[in-house]
């Protein structure tokens, strides 16, 4: 089951041309838990899951890995709704 979900993290990270340590620090996690989650060896809470999927939503032109000057001040334009 784990090896579904961090498969498919790793897939969408790759075809979106994002590094691991790029997508892990937009995130809000370590390279290492990234790693961990896409090699099947921990699976991810459902907010660690959303926030990694929001960089992967949003990396296309909202705001660059490499773009750390106005990741704080940039908003995206949509909000993730919370699980009822």
């Amino acid at each position: 089951m784990f090896e579904n979900v961090g498969n498919t993290l790793r897939l969408i990270r790759e075809l979106r041309g994002k590094s691991q340590a790029g997508t892990a620090r937009l995130a809000g996690i370590g390279k290492t838990q990234l790693s961990k989650y896409e090699n099947a060896k921990e699976l991810p809470k459902l907010p660690t899951l959303k926030k990694i999927l929001a960089v992967y939503l949003f990396a296309k032109g909202w705001m660059r890995c490499s773009d750390r000057t106005n990741a704080k001040q940039t908003k995206p334009p949509l909000k993730l709704r919370e699980e009822s």
